[in-house]
């Protein structure tokens, strides 16, 4: 259905009125009546009652580039109006399911038609923490449509108050920038709670987490909150049983509680980090969105134990095997395989996220790990490890390679970069040695 059509269909919603005599809740509904003006526009078939669910299917079809000034008007102002109905009268009983697609209708229509910014809230998050200590924990998690299970551009922010580890989605891709600007002169001198609590009151509100196991168990906790974008069960399982798995690992015997937000985003909670699952490839992948901040404080103390370790340097000439160089050693750091294989499974968090010192003790362990295939035989599984972060970060490096500085701290760290150029020497020269073996 073409976009004009679809305009004036969301232009024509009705609701039992009977209902809302008795005290009951509205039930919202599309009408297009058989008429003279309705004729001009719709088929015969066209002109009938129309479910939310299937406006909400008719919304995703809209055309951003065929909106005019007032359809754009009209579609944020009852994105407005269903969206907050829940914290306000709460007269509709079946508004939320046309909430998601008008949110990333509007998303698409700011994106492409006035270009905005969709990292505004992250800039505007880091103006706000520069003023404010108190705010320092808070973090924002956004997911972009190619990441996020409903396909949706979404913000939140995670904030601890109280001992308390809050989740608040972020209604707008400006919405903090428009905050600080409201609340400029108050600010500076907000505490966390205050903070979160002005969030929410103009928001939906943090999201409710309730204990994982409850959740799975209990069918009248698990009826009560969103229903997953996910819909295959089998994944939503596997993934619960990947994310206790990951707990069990890196924070044993602590609880775990899991969020569904009205966009039908799975988040999962452990003291104050935040776990997400993402679809990459086909494939389920589960890992920490934010790190608490206990696994961040014992990984710290282990980088200050392993700078007390001596360097060893040493020049080791033979026969190259493919995953070994023949450059000098210079090993850092004492090589902890239980703690490698834990960074290594966190490599797409720690690379991609915001603690040095994440990075450093990853970094230094992959160096020390490649350094080790020199002077004593390695775990095969670990040389394949290697391998497995050489050929996922290549790209980047090559990135690196060709910038005129060499390397840009943007695309690649120096201590990063380091250690890629000797795997990458490591390779070339396994491949030169191969192809000057089939010459001869």
């Amino acid at each position: 259905m073409d976009t004009k059509k679809i305009m004036t269909i969301l232009n024509n919603m009705v609701s039992n009125k009977r209902e809302v005599e008795r005290g009951d809740q509205l039930e919202l509904s599309f009408n297009i009546e058989n008429n003279e003006s309705n004729r001009t526009i719709f088929t015969e078939d066209e002109m009938r009652s129309y479910t939310t669910e299937e406006v909400a299917d008719l919304i995703n079809e809209i055309d951003v580039d065929e909106l005019n000034e007032n359809d754009i008007e009209y579609i944020k102002s009852l994105y407005r109006k269903l969206e907050s109905d829940n914290i306000n009268s709460n007269l509709y009983k079946n508004e939320e399911i046309l909430v998601a697609p008008l949110f990333q209708k509007i998303n698409e229509y700011d994106h492409v038609i006035n270009e905005q910014d969709f990292n505004s809230n992250q800039k505007a998050l880091e103006e706000i923490t520069s003023h404010n200590n108190n705010l320092s924990n808070a973090k924002l998690i956004s997911l972009k449509s190619n990441v996020s299970d409903s396909k949706y551009n979404l913000d939140y922010l995670k904030i601890v108050t109280d001992g308390n580890t809050e989740l608040i989605a972020i209604t707008d891709p400006d919405y903090l920038e428009r905050f600080v600007n409201e609340y400029a002169s108050d600010i500076k001198n907000m505490s966390a709670s205050e903070f979160a609590e002005k969030l929410k009151f103009s928001t939906e509100g943090s999201l409710n987490f309730v204990r994982l196991d409850e959740y799975l168990t209990n069918k009248e906790v698990s009826d009560k909150m969103h229903t997953p974008a996910i819909k295959d069960k089998n994944v939503l399982s596997f993934e619960a049983e990947e994310v206790k798995r990951l707990v069990d690992k890196f924070m044993p015997n602590e609880d775990i509680f899991i969020a569904v937000d009205k966009y039908g985003e799975v988040f999962y909670k452990v003291r104050d980090g935040i776990v997400k699952g993402r679809t990459e490839n086909g494939e389920r992948k589960v890992d920490f969105s934010v790190v608490p901040s206990s696994l961040i404080s014992n990984e710290k103390t282990l980088v200050e134990e392993t700078k007390q370790e001596t360097k060893i340097q040493e020049e080791v000439k033979h026969d190259v095997p493919e995953e070994k160089s023949v450059k000098s050693m210079n090993v850092q750091v004492i090589f902890n395989e239980n703690r490698f294989n834990d960074l290594f499974e966190m490599r797409d968090v720690i690379i991609h996220g915001d603690d040095p010192d994440l990075k450093n003790e990853l970094f230094s362990q992959l160096n020390a790990l490649f350094d080790l295939c020199y002077v004593q035989e390695v775990n095969p599984k670990l040389i394949e490890k290697i391998g497995i972060y050489y050929r996922e970060n290549n790209e980047r490096f090559k990135k690196a390679l060709s910038q005129e500085n060499m390397v840009n701290e943007d695309v690649m760290s120096i201590q990063e970069y380091n250690v890629m150029n000797k795997m990458n020497d490591a390779y070339n020269q396994v491949n030169n040695a191969r192809t000057n073996e089939e010459v001869r």
